[in-house]
């Protein structure tokens, strides 16, 4: 196992808090899956969004 790898699999293994859009509540998701742009479900409401949606 390289370096390389040893550092990835610490990194995707890591929470980050994200905000929900649409009830702005702060839930912890994959690092990996907010790199990734990957669909998120927030665990307060169930709406299902990206990472990088950008409501108003």
């Amino acid at each position: 196992m390289s370096l390389f790898d040893s550092i990835k699999r610490l990194v995707s293994s890591s929470n980050v808090k994200i905000k929900c859009p649409d009830c702005n509540n702060a839930s912890e998701q994959s690092s990996e899956k907010v790199q990734k742009n990957t669909a998120l479900v927030c665990p307060r409401c169930g709406c299902l969004f990206l990472p990088k949606d950008k409501h108003n």
